[in-house]
C-alpha cells in the first residue's frame, strides 16, 4: 500500500469487507488509516464510482466532533489509492467484550445510552452510520465507548440500486438494507442499535445463523422476545426492543436516544423483588432524565462512567450465572473423601479469580502435597480458552478459514483468556504468545481472567497459544486449514 508521504505505516491492524486498516504515525501522533477496497476491476467505471462515494462519505464525517465518535482527521485522495485517516483508539471492541463476558442490564443501559448519543448526533448532522455493529464500537476502560466508521462501510457507499452481496450481510443489518438500500435512514441505525441491545441483554445474537440463512431471517423479522431468553429481564422490556426492531422503519422510535431512554425508564420501575436493580437503575434513570431534559447540551457532555464490568464467563452459560470451577484432574470433587476416608481439602475460587479459602483436615498433608501423594502439575492449574468470533475453539481442533462459523477472520476475531484454578495465583509477570507453524507472531503481557485479541490478521497454519508464568508454560493448539 501507499499513503501520503507524511504518514509512516507502523502496522497492519486487520482487514474486512470495508478494506484494510493500518496503524500509522504522522507528526508524532498515531492514527488509523482505512484503505478503500472494491471488488470491481480497478479503473473500471464501477470502481471509480465506488471510490468517489468512499471519499465523499469520509469527507462528510470530517465535521463530526463528539466525545463518543472516533474523529476523522483527513481524507487522502492519491493516484489509484484512497484512505480515511481516523483517530486511533486503543481498547477492545464491543464485539470482543461480548464474546468474553456477560453484561448486566444496567451496564448495558449505560453503554447503549452512549452509543445512542453518538449516533443521534451524527444523524442530526445528516450523517448516517449505515453499518453499526459491535466491531465498530470501542470500549475504553473508565472512559466509556467510541463509535467508529460512520458512512465509510461498503454497505453504505456501494451502489444503492444493487442488492447487497452475501459477503456484506451480517446480523445487525436492517431489513431495508436488504430491500431498498437507497432508502436507509436514521431509523436504520436505530434498528442496528436495537440488535446490539438485544445481544447485550440476552447474551445471544439476534440471529445465530449462517450467512446464507441471514437474509430470509432478517426479512421475516420473527424475533423471540428477550425476556423469554433471559428470565431475569422484565417482560416490559420486550415491547420497546421489538418496536425498535420492527421491519417497518416508520413504526420505530423517533430517535436512538428516545429508544434507550424508554429502556432506562423501565428498569427504574421494577418491583421491590428486584431491589438490587432498582438501586442501580435510579442513578441510570437520573442520567436519562438529564439527557432528555437537557436538550442539545447532551451532544457534547461526557456521560457518567459505566459501572465496573462483571467477571468473564465461559461462552454458552446463560447471562448472570457464575460458572462453578471445575477441579483439576487430580483434585477430588467437593464433598468427596480420599482413599483413606478423610475429608478432602476444599478450594473455592472467588469471583475475581484471586484469593481463595481452604478447609483443611487436621491430618491433611503439608502444603505442596496432596492426599493421594500425586500433586497436580503446575501447568495444569492454568487454563487457556481460545475463541474465534466469540465461539469457543477446542484444544486440538481444526477448521477452515472460509468456515461460516469459525472462519472468515480478521484482526481481533481470535481471542484468548487465561485463568488459574488453584488457591493462590503465582506471583510474577505472565505473557501470552501466539505462534503459527512454530514462528512467533504476537506476544504480550496478560493478566488472569483478561481476554486479549490476537494482534495480527489470522492466516492458515498450525497455531500454538503459549502462556508463560515464570518457569511454567501452558500450551493450547489448533489449526486453521485452507
Amino acid at each position: 500500500m501507499s499513503a501520503s508521504g507524511d504518514y509512516k505505516i507502523l502496522k497492519h491492524l486487520g482487514s474486512g469487507p470495508g478494506g484494510a486498516v493500518y496503524l500509522a504515525e504522522i507528526g508524532g501522533r498515531r492514527v488509523a488509516l482505512r484503505q478503500f477496497e472494491s471488488q470491481a476491476a480497478k479503473d473500471s467505471d464501477v470502481w471509480r464510482a465506488e471510490r468517489k462515494r468512499f471519499l465523499d462519505a469520509g469527507g462528510r464525517t470530517l465535521t463530526l466532533k463528539h466525545p463518543r465518535i472516533v474523529s476523522v482527521k483527513e481524507v487522502i485522495d492519491e493516484a489509484g489509492e484512497a484512505f480515511v485517516a481516523m483517530e486511533y483508539v486503543e481498547g477492545p471492541t464491543l464485539k470482543a467484550a461480548l464474546a468474553s463476558r456477560p453484561f448486566d442490564a444496567m451496564e448495558s443501559d449505560a453503554l447503549l445510552a452512549q452509543i445512542a448519543q453518538a449516533v443521534d448526533f451524527a444523524n442530526s448532522r445528516g450523517v448516517l452510520h449505515g453499518d453499526l455493529k459491535p466491531s465498530s464500537i470501542f470500549t475504553q476502560s473508565n472512559r466509556g465507548i467510541k463509535v467508529s466508521d460512520f458512512s465509510i462501510s461498503p454497505a453504505v457507499w456501494r451502489d444503492p440500486n444493487q442488492a447487497l452481496p452475501l459477503s456484506l450481510i451480517h446480523g445487525y443489518l436492517s431489513p431495508e438494507h436488504l430491500i431498498v438500500p437507497r432508502y436507509l435512514s436514521a431509523r436504520t441505525d436505530q434498528y442496528s442499535l436495537a440488535a446490539i441491545a438485544y445481544e447485550m441483554y440476552t447474551g445471544q445474537p439476534l440471529y445465530a445463523l449462517g450467512v446464507s440463512d441471514l437474509r430470509p431471517a432478517i426479512l421475516r423479522g420473527q424475533i423471540t422476545p428477550p425476556s423469554q431468553i433471559n428470565h431475569l429481564l422484565p417482560a416490559s422490556l420486550d415491547a420497546p426492543l421489538l418496536r425498535a426492531l420492527d421491519p417497518d422503519p416508520s413504526r420505530r422510535f423517533s430517535s436512538c436516544v428516545e429508544f434507550t431512554s424508554v429502556l432506562g425508564a423501565i428498569l427504574i420501575t421494577q418491583p421491590e423483588s428486584q431491589s438490587k436493580w432498582r438501586s442501580k437503575a435510579l442513578v441510570g434513570g437520573l442520567a436519562f432524565a438529564a439527557v432528555v431534559l437537557g436538550g442539545s447540551i447532551w451532544w457534547y457532555a461526557t456521560p457518567p462512567l459505566a459501572p465496573p464490568p462483571p467477571p468473564p464467563r465461559p461462552p454458552g452459560l446463560p447471562p448472570f450465572v457464575v460458572a462453578p470451577r471445575k477441579p483439576p484432574p487430580n483434585e477430588p470433587a467437593p464433598g468427596h473423601t480420599t482413599a483413606q476416608g478423610g475429608p478432602t481439602r476444599m478450594k473455592t475460587t472467588s469471583r475475581s479469580g484471586e484469593s481463595t479459602t481452604t478447609r483443611n483436615d487436621p491430618k491433611a498433608p503439608p502444603k505442596g502435597g496432596s492426599e493421594d501423594n500425586n500433586p497436580v502439575a503446575p501447568q495444569e492449574l492454568f487454563r487457556i480458552d481460545v475463541f474465534s468470533q466469540g465461539r469457543r475453539i477446542e484444544d486440538g481442533q481444526s477448521f477452515s478459514i472460509v468456515d461460516h462459523e469459525l472462519g472468515e477472520l480478521s484482526q481481533g476475531d481470535l481471542t484468548a483468556r487465561v485463568s488459574y484454578l488453584g488457591a493462590q495465583p503465582p506471583k510474577g509477570p505472565a505473557t501470552l504468545e501466539w505462534s503459527i507453524d512454530g514462528i512467533p507472531h504476537d506476544q504480550r503481557p496478560v493478566k488472569l481472567n483478561q481476554t486479549v485479541e490476537y494482534g495480527n490478521e489470522p492466516t492458515v497454519g498450525n497455531y500454538t497459544v503459549t502462556l508463560k508464568v515464570g518457569k511454567v508454560a501452558k500450551k493450547f493448539n489448533f489449526r486453521i486449514s485452507p
